[in-house]
């Protein structure tokens, strides 16, 4: 089964296209912060899918272009793994954790850090943990 195209990247550039200004700047990182997290979901049921080779690719730019987000840094280590790359898939590990210290200051989430111990005992299958989001999106209009 192939999942449908990911509606976030052919809208992705009409958003960008609205304008820049301070007014707006507000609401570019909402919707900004609401196309991350739809290409996060996307990214999940490819991997539930199986399609682990595909994705591989698009999570590594993903972690380069938004290095803070450690479930992208958990997709890509659970793509890598059953593909026989647990090297690469320990790997990340360690680079996000760099990266966090560095620049944020603090470790890892517990998530993560599970996700390398599960590798580290050969556990044959792991999986992205889920998104907690229980309540519906709902968007209404700014008043002015």
């Amino acid at each position: 089964m192939r999942p449908a195209r990911c509606p976030g990247r052919s809208c992705s550039a009409l958003y960008r296209a609205a304008g820049t200004g301070p007014e707006l700047q507000g609401e570019l990182q909402r919707l900004e912060e609401l196309r991350l997290l739809a290409v996060e979901h996307y990214a999940q049921v490819r991997l539930e899918l199986g399609q682990s080779d595909a994705l591989v690719p698009e999570l590594r730019s993903l972690t380069q272009q938004h290095p803070f987000r450690e479930r992208i840094w958990e997709m890509l280590t659970i793509a890598l793994h059953p593909m026989g790359r647990q090297a690469d898939a320990l790997a990340a590990y360690p680079q996000v954790r760099r990266i966090l210290a560095d620049e944020l200051g603090f470790d890892p989430t517990n998530g993560l850090r599970r996700l390398e111990e599960q590798i580290l005992r050969g556990e044959p299958e792991v999986r992205v943990r889920a998104v907690e989001s229980a309540q519906p999106l709902v968007c209404f209009p700014h008043s002015s």
